[in-house]
């Protein structure tokens, strides 16, 4: 019973009620998929949307969760009944609580992030979209209504249900203190029509998101981002920075004067809007752009390495100042760019409202753990986090270490996803794209890179029925064979990879790096021999001849292919529907000299 199992929590006050509910993970009741933290929430906010006067929030939230934990059905009768709506089936019920839905957020992130290529730009844009996200759009709406209000936040998207009394310039007042901070990001808010409340605790709530998911596109499309024009009215403009909070460091007020720039000045680092400010080289610069590069600068965040410090029980290095920081003995540093995938496979198949706050909880957590416990197993302790909201994943690490932590990294975020085939018959996988490249190469080139080798990466995936995640790579400055003659039927990379394919090819490369008869020499020839022979048949009678002249190289197995001596050709049995064909074959050796040197 409730009553007996959390009667300690009857003293403290709401706030801390809720995290102790949320840190226990209990299910509701036995054989019912709901927690007590996300029911218990949902009966408060019910509570709360059911009143016509709350004189004193905490007072009233306190009041609320004691009734519920100490199951006492004489007190808030239709927030009780509605909740039956939700664990027990009741279809007919007569209390009714009219509400509206809030949803919406930051969209188009990556464009946000990735239209500046200084370091301290992109720290500043991620530490701002965090700030928006976790804190100020969440305490507005917890400070007008109650916490409670607030289902999930997370991915850059909130999802509230708020009084039928709530209008349409709420959420421009949402869009507008968001825009403070997030000056050239795109945002959007969508505010429903007003709905009873049982239908979100019904079998409707799929239905009724799905509409206001659609509702919420249809505004996207009606924004027209106008950029930062209007703030520059005024000869100075007040630099907002976000106050102390927890994992950002403290706070600093900033006062910029505008630099008299000619109108037709372009801003030195995004090249997108007028650059009417100064930077430190004198250079003109947008008010967006120099917002980020502030925040980056002086905002000191202690989030991730906190995090870190979290999943592997020690302290991470904090000394990054630059990328120069990150790099590896060669000098080498890489951006590791993760995505995940199916996620909206996963979504689909919830049925009701506490489905999707376990999920966005799960996804956080699932991805964090994956991130850092791959970066404590992989020796990583000096590293950049520019984003981490979920399923999205950016992260600049050293050069040497990335494959293996990508490989990794993969393997954990699949592995922690598996309970959702069993509840949903749908899982996430990951997919990862890599640029390795010197750390003084300009940072907008190893970024683009990482963007494009993620594409290939879950181009991989989506080939194939089962979903196990992939990965693909570029080292910028790699070693590459000579492209002298057209052989269309001959690949000599099997990039993309899947997870499995990738952890033979690292175990291959390990065969070549440990083993003295075989190394760098070796793969140059053998590569050598396969890039200039006239045909397939040539290329494998000289394997055949290096085999037996120096060490045996046992070609590794790899899911959806069959060796034939130095190459692979994919099996009929590869789940592609038609694509690819058994003339073609592909070989290893470019790749396997390609990373040799990053393992």
């Amino acid at each position: 019973m409730l009553n007996s199992r959390y009667k300690s929590f009857c003293d403290l006050d709401a706030d801390h009620i809720r995290k102790e509910l949320l840190k226990t993970n209990d299910d509701y009741a036995e054989g019912k998929p709901f927690k007590v933290c996300d029911v218990a929430s949902l009966f408060v906010a019910a509570a709360y949307l059911g009143s016509e006067c709350v004189d004193d929030k905490e007072d009233f939230r306190k009041r609320a969760y004691n009734c519920f934990l100490s199951e006492d059905r004489s007190d808030f009768t239709a927030a009780w009944e509605l909740i039956g709506v939700l664990t027990e089936d009741k279809e007919n019920v007569t209390a009714s609580v009219p509400v509206k839905i809030l949803k919406g957020g930051s969209y188009k992130i990556k464009n946000y992030y990735l239209e500046n290529y200084n370091l301290n730009e992109i720290r500043g844009a991620s530490i701002l979209l965090t700030y928006v996200e976790d804190k100020l759009i969440r305490d507005i709406i917890s400070e007008k209504y109650i916490p409670e209000c607030i289902v999930y936040c997370g991915g850059g998207n909130i999802f509230a249900v708020v009084p039928e009394s709530c209008d349409e310039s709420f959420t421009v007042s949402l869009e507008n203190e968001a825009k403070k901070y997030l000056i050239s990001a795109d945002i959007a808010y969508y505010l429903s029509d007003s709905i009873d409340l049982s239908v979100l605790f019904s079998k409707k709530y799929k239905v009724k998101m799905t509409e206001v998911e659609n509702q919420l596109n249809d505004r996207k499309k009606l924004i027209i981002n106008t950029g930062v024009s209007s703030y520059y009215s005024s000869d100075t403009y007040p630099l907002i920075i976000p106050e102390s909070t927890e994992g950002m460091g403290d706070g600093i007020d900033v006062t910029i004067n505008r630099k008299s720039f000619t109108k037709k000045a372009v801003c030195s680092s995004c090249g997108r809007r007028p650059g009417i400010y100064s930077s430190g080289k004198n250079e003109p610069i947008c008010l967006s752009c120099l917002h980020k590069r502030m925040i980056g600068e002086n905002a000191k965040t202690e989030k991730y390495l906190n995090m870190y410090e979290k999943y592997n029980g020690k302290k991470a290095d904090n000394k990054v100042h630059s990328l120069g920081d990150l790099k590896d003995r060669e000098g080498y540093i890489a951006v590791v760019y993760g995505d995940g995938n199916n996620m909206g496979g996963i979504i689909q198949q919830f049925t009701n409202i506490t489905q999707m706050m376990k999920f966005s909880r799960d996804v956080k957590d699932i991805a964090a753990r994956a991130v850092f416990e791959s970066m404590g197993e992989n020796g990583i302790e000096k590293f950049e986090v520019v984003g981490l909201g979920g399923d999205d994943i950016f992260v600049i690490v050293s050069g040497a270490k990335a494959i293996r932590f990508a490989v990794s990294l993969i393997k954990k975020y699949n592995e922690k996803f598996t309970g959702y085939r069993e509840t949903t018959g749908q899982v996430s996988t990951m997919s990862v794209g890599i640029a390795i490249a010197k750390h003084n190469t300009p940072v907008q080139i190893i970024l683009e890179e990482a963007e494009n080798q993620l594409s290939d990466a879950k181009s991989e995936v989506k080939k194939y029925q089962e979903n196990k995640g992939s990965m693909s790579f570029r080292i910028l400055d790699s070693f590459d064979s000579p492209d002298e003659k057209e052989q269309s039927d001959i690949h000599d990379t099997m990039l993309p990879y899947l997870t499995e394919t990738a952890e033979s090819v690292l175990k291959f490369a390990d065969k070549f790096k440990n083993d003295r008869k075989l190394g760098k020499t070796a793969l140059r020839n053998i590569l050598d021999a396969f890039s200039m022979a006239e045909s397939d048949s040539e290329a494998n009678l000289f394997f055949e001849y290096y085999q037996a002249k120096n060490s045996k190289i046992d070609m590794p197995e790899i899911a959806k292919y069959k060796a034939d001596g130095g190459y692979y050709i994919r099996t009929e049995d590869d789940g592609m529907s038609g694509n690819g064909s058994s003339n073609e074959k592909y070989y290893l050796w470019k790749d396997l000299l390609n990373i040799i040197d990053f393992i």
